[in-house]
């Protein structure tokens, strides 16, 4: 998939606009009726959720069009509920807004704005701002919120549908979730945390040395360029576990995360056609460095933005107020849990995720629910794994912190007068920390991963120390009728949606390492010019295929954003590319394994032809090959060679050559190799 480059701006222009208006990155303009255009939430095999946001409380109207016995032909109509969480508080509207404050600021001090920032800063915020996101001198009142839930739709049907609120119309078309017989694709990253000031704001991006750079391109194209990849190869669902935005608690950087997501082009917008499971992160708790950041009731205020924006599946919580904090989603052949673990009890002990947080079990806490065993988090989550252990082929859980890591957030919970010291000079010289201690922890965590092995989680998607890391941690299921299996669970951070790109710590082990992109894929230069490799924005990509043998696969695939530059160092595409570190799942039907030899089928490639998954087997410890060649019989690519155990294994071609040149449309031959046994597959690729 390639990327267009940011087309130039007049600068001129840009100084003018800024003395003029205060650009406001996230919303529709006052021309339109929409404040946040349509996106799907909740989704199921016979239902979808439809949610948006105006301007004013009028009633919307939604029609849909597809099979079903759906209300066919009648348009539904919206109820408008005043959305006064959504309010910009007070020392936004006035800095942002103020009658006086026509200029930018990027300071988030408590000080007034009172000066116009250089040229080189407005221009990128500037060349952002389009008709649909400019305001003037007061920031609006709170939006309307519309929710339509659609039933009786049927499995993995694709609908048509239309909303008009107001004068305003926005189109586009959704797919009901496949029943569990069905192959799927879905999407996994964390840590995007939007904010108007990632627009100039380059990532701090450590060398192998540890030395720190400025990352390539600023967080704003990075995060775009994340998401445009992923819109390319159509996934079922999106799933983010936390820090959707900086600041939870403000209205400015939830803004910037539906500017990225939605758009008044029902075509270009990615959430009107993809459904976003979520959970939220330490930040979404986070009010703002000005508001009361973790305190309350600043926190909940942050978190109730959180759960006016997002609808999942009840968690029948007797406290109504953690409704949507940890939740449950069948999707195809897969089960997806999401669990709230920003913070644990007892508060300022090895057990809690977050020193400056108070949740459900501290006095004068808010509800943030707490995780231990005994909780009612914690009981919910055991029947819903006993549950998904008999119904599905694959278990996930998503939660925000890794608990198994080499980031900041991987040594044990504490606090230390010189840990924030440590924290800011890290990141300039290489010194050891005065403790192993941190505030916001992830170690805790790993309170449940007994649970997990014990109901045979497949994978844990996490994110928090803003990096591309998998462990590894073995042990046994043990299923309904008491037997026990030995058992593999993959622990990911996959904290490279679209904020920072942290190396590890110095002095940090994580003896369950399996990868890490810092490690693992080093930066390949070529005349002073990166050229493969290193640490960027990106996500984890996973299909859920069948296999010949009858059981279903799960292939994950580690997926960056690799920005590609000319020799004068001029930003050229953003191309995606794919880490050294696929793995391959079969579902535990029985303990006997495949005697299968040779590849997989090609043909389930989700609509996109530009790529090829390669699915295969081999029956015992080999020397294995794989390569391309084409219709002239030349060999075009070698895709790996490595020794390999029995199992099933993936690797992807991206329909490029040895130089990495696009190949051109056809049929190509990839032939495998392994011990004197030979298998081969014919690939279509498409332009």
């Amino acid at each position: 998939m390639i990327l267009d480059h940011r087309s130039s701006i007049n600068t001129d222009l840009a100084l003018l606009l800024s003395c003029v208006f205060c650009i406001i990155q996230a919303h529709p303009s006052p021309a339109s009726d929409f404040r946040v255009p349509p996106y799907l939430q909740n989704p199921t095999s016979d239902g979808m959720t439809l949610i948006w946001f105006s301007n004013s409380d009028t009633p919307g109207q939604l029609e849909v069009r597809g099979p079903g016995a759906y209300q066919a032909g009648k348009p539904f109509e919206s109820a408008p509920y005043h959305a006064v969480e959504l309010s910009y508080p007070s020392w936004e509207s006035n800095r942002f807004f103020g009658r006086q404050n026509v200029a930018l600021s990027y300071a988030r001090s408590p000080q007034p704005p009172v000066f116009i920032p250089p040229l080189h800063r407005i221009a990128p915020l500037v060349n952002q701002v389009n008709e649909h996101h400019l305001f003037t001198q007061y920031a609006p009142a709170p939006p309307y919120r519309h929710r339509v839930r659609i039933e009786n739709l049927l499995p993995s049907a694709t609908y048509q549908y239309a909303i008009r609120q107001s004068t305003s119309l926005f189109s586009s078309n959704f797919t009901t979730a496949p029943t569990a017989k069905e192959p799927i694709r879905f999407i996994v990253y964390a840590d995007s945390e939007t904010e108007p000031e990632s627009t100039g704001k380059h990532g701090k991006w450590p060398d192998k040395e540890g030395k720190i750079r400025p990352y390539l391109l600023d967080q704003t194209d990075g995060y775009k360029n994340n998401l445009a990849v992923i819109q390319s190869r159509k996934p079922h669902f999106i799933a983010i576990p936390g820090d959707l935005v900086e600041s939870g608690g403000e209205q400015r950087d939830w803004d910037e995360f539906w500017r990225h997501n939605t758009s008044l082009d029902g075509q270009g917008s990615i959430a009107s056609k993809v459904p976003f499971l979520a959970t939220p992160g330490n930040h979404e708790y986070y009010e703002s460095p000005i508001g009361d950041r973790y305190n309350q009731p600043g926190s909940q205020r942050a978190i109730n933005r959180y759960q006016t924006y997002f609808e999942f599946p009840t968690n029948n919580s007797p406290n109504a107020k953690q409704h949507g904090l940890y939740h449950r989603t069948d999707f195809g052949p897969v089960t997806m849990i999401a669990l709230d673990v920003a913070n644990d009890g007892p508060h300022k002990t090895d057990r809690d995720t977050n020193f400056f947080l108070l949740g459900e079990d501290d006095e004068q806490g808010g509800n943030a629910p707490a995780f231990k065993p005994g909780s009612t988090q914690y009981i919910w989550l055991e029947k819903q794994l006993a549950d998904a252990q008999q119904r599905s082929a694959f278990t996930f859980v998503y939660f925000h912190h890794v608990p198994y890591s080499v980031g900041p957030h991987g040594w044990a919970a504490g606090e230390s007068i010189w840990i924030d010291w440590w924290k800011f000079v890290s990141d300039f010289l290489s010194i050891d920390p005065p403790e192993l201690l941190d505030t916001q922890s992830g170690v805790p965590v790993r309170i449940l991963t007994p649970l997990f092995m014990r109901y045979g989680v497949d994978a844990v998607f996490s994110g928090h120390d803003e990096m591309f890391e998998r462990s590894e941690l073995h042990g046994n299921e043990r299923t309904i009728d008491g037997l026990e299996s030995p058992h593999v669970i993959h622990f990911y951070d996959v904290g490279i949606g679209g904020d920072g790109l942290r190396g590890p710590q110095t002095g940090l082990h994580n003896p369950h390492q399996a990868f890490l992109a810092h490690t693992h894929a080093p930066e390949v230069w070529q005349d002073s010019v990166l050229i493969d490799g290193g640490k960027h924005y990106g996500h984890l990509e996973v299909d859920i295929l069948p296999a010949r043998d009858g059981r279903w696969q799960a292939v994950m695939k580690p997926v960056y954003v690799f920005p590609v530059f000319d020799s004068q160092h001029n930003y050229l595409r953003s191309e995606r590319r794919l880490y050294d570190d696929i793995v391959a799942l079969t579902e535990r039907k029985t303990a006997q394994e495949s005697t299968l030899f040779g590849f997989e089928p090609t043909e389930l490639r989700f609509d996109n032809l530009s790529t090829a998954l390669l699915r295969y087997h081999i029956t015992e410890e080999a020397a294995v090959q794989t390569t391309v060649y084409g219709d002239d019989g030349e060999a075009i690519r070698l895709l790996e060679t490595a020794t390999k155990k029995s199992g099933l294994y993936s690797v992807e071609w991206d329909g490029r050559n040895d130089r990495r040149q696009q190949v051109e449309e056809g049929t190509y031959t990839v032939q495998l190799v392994a011990n004197g046994m030979r298998d081969s597959v014919n690939v279509y690729i498409m332009r």
